[in-house]
């Protein structure tokens, strides 16, 4: 099963850009962007141009967590930040006006409009997929990408085809002596 996704970097060295995300019956095959190299802050502003388009593969024995959802805690905190500068910029444009000071509207209009659209944009993000798997020297790597188009019955079928693989990977996976997983 093909998936066409926008990758959400976790880190420097992480896909950017469109891509797409195949579920076959023996591992997770990922196909995007992948940095040459990376030049801190500017790799994201310049992907297309230090990025390459590679696969990699990932056997489902490997995938170690899958997590799926909107960053809800993230849009709490930045909703009461948004609520706190608004009422901190309403209490200060009342004293100017109590002193005797020139309130302009207009001001008041874009601070408001400026709140709207932020509040607006955190309000309908789409679903993150959040895919964790081993290395084969054992350390963890992160994938975080959004399916395109997003739709909720979307990203219910990749999650319950993808633990479906997962569970039936790891229930027959045994530890080889070597440290890695052999699947009878």
């Amino acid at each position: 099963m093909k998936y066409d996704v926008k990758f959400a970097p976790a880190r420097a060295k992480s896909f950017y850009g469109r891509g797409e995300v195949h579920l076959h019956e023996t591992g997770l095959w990922i196909e995007g962007g992948y940095p040459k190299f990376t030049i801190p802050f500017l790799t994201s502003f310049y992907a297309p141009l230090l990025c390459a388009t590679t696969s990699r593969t990932i056997p489902y024995s490997r995938v170690h967590h899958h997590w799926c959802g909107s960053i809800t805690v993230l849009k709490v905190l930045v909703m009461l930040l948004m609520g706190l500068l608004v009422g901190a910029g309403s209490f200060l444009l009342t004293m100017i006006s109590l002193t005797g000071g020139d309130v302009q509207l207009p001001l008041i209009l874009i601070w408001g409009l400026f709140v709207f659209v932020v509040a607006l944009l955190l309000l309908t993000g789409r679903k993150v997929h959040i895919v964790t798997y081993r290395l084969p020297s054992g350390r963890r790597e992160r994938i975080r990408f959004q399916l395109r188009p997003s739709s909720r019955a979307a990203s219910a079928a990749f999650s319950k085809q993808l633990a479906d693989y997962v569970q039936a990977a790891k229930g027959t996976a045994k530890p080889s002596p070597t440290g890695g997983t052999h699947v009878a």
